[in-house]
């Protein structure tokens, strides 16, 4: 999933970031907190 989803998310604009985590949630606070702070 890694070598899929994370580079996928790094090429979304944070807009698009956004738009993704409103309509698929991630599954904890930790994973959002991952995929909007660490994640840049």
């Amino acid at each position: 999933m890694l070598d899929v989803f994370l580079p996928f998310w790094q090429r979304l604009e944070p807009d698009e970031q956004n738009l993704y985590l409103e309509r698929f949630p991630s599954p904890d606070e930790d994973w959002n907190l991952y995929l909007t702070q660490y994640w840049k």
